[in-house]
């Protein structure tokens, strides 16, 4: 579905779990349902052959989805560059294991900031100070994971 719905949507939102290959980030993963209800892992390497010309951003609401490897002279090889190589003109990538609770509110605030016309960064922004508040996730672990890549215009 991702495959075949992705050149015309807007926004693509995955939300789901992942995990990164530290020797070989092309081989990263993230868990998606595949044909007849098996599972259907998408690695990142299988990214570069799809299309998201006409996304205006990609957000990889899983864990890690942000690592990768920097080679000499090179951007970090992973997700993140298999999906701008790919035609997304942003992502919002996290950098560690996530937790699904705040996760889930950053996620509804980010999105309902971008609803209220604010750009990627700002809403990203908004829905961190708000996780950010909630004393049950204070800490930033919970809040500042994600980051925007790319132009969050």
């Amino acid at each position: 579905r991702l495959a075949k719905g992705a050149p015309q949507a807007r926004f693509i939102h995955i939300a789901a779990h992942g995990s990164v290959d530290t020797v070989d980030p092309l081989f990263s993963k993230l868990y998606l349902a595949g044909p007849n209800g098996q599972p259907g892992p998408l690695e990142a390497r299988d990214v570069f052959a799809m299309k998201f010309d006409d996304a205006a951003m990609v957000v990889l609401s899983a864990c890690e989805t942000g690592l990768g490897r920097v080679t000499s002279g090179d951007e970090i090889w992973g997700f993140t560059r298999s999906f701008l190589s790919a035609g997304a003109p942003a992502l919002v990538v996290s950098l560690w294991q996530v937790s699904d609770e705040s996760t889930e509110m950053l996620m509804k605030r980010f999105y309902a900031e971008l609803n209220k016309g604010s750009n990627a960064r700002a809403a990203l922004s908004a829905a961190q100070n708000e996780v950010r508040s909630d004393p049950r996730f204070a800490a930033p672990y919970y809040w500042s994971a994600f980051n925007l890549v790319g132009d969050g215009r």
